[in-house]
C-alpha cells in the first residue's frame, strides 16, 4: 500500500469519529471507534514495517497509543 492509501483509510475513520460527537451514546461510540481504528492500524502495520501507528491513530482522530 502507498501512503495515500493509509491516509484515505485514516480519513474514513476520522469521519467516523466525528459522527460520535453527534451520537447519543458518544462514550460507547468513541470506544468502538478507537477499537476499530486500532484493529485497522495493527493490520496495516503487519503489512508494512515502516508503518507509523501513532501517526495513523492521530489521523483517525484517536489519541496516540504509546504515551
Amino acid at each position: 500500500m502507498r501512503m495515500k492509501d493509509y491516509e484515505l483509510i485514516a480519513r474514513g475513520l476520522y469521519v467516523s469519529r466525528l459522527q460520535s460527537v453527534w451520537s447519543a451514546t458518544e462514550i460507547n461510540y468513541a470506544d468502538q471507534h478507537r477499537a476499530a481504528a486500532l484493529h485497522v492500524a495493527m493490520a496495516l502495520a503487519r503489512g508494512n514495517p515502516r508503518f507509523d501507528m501513532n501517526k495513523f491513530m492521530k489521523e483517525c482522530g484517536v489519541e496516540e497509543i504509546n504515551k
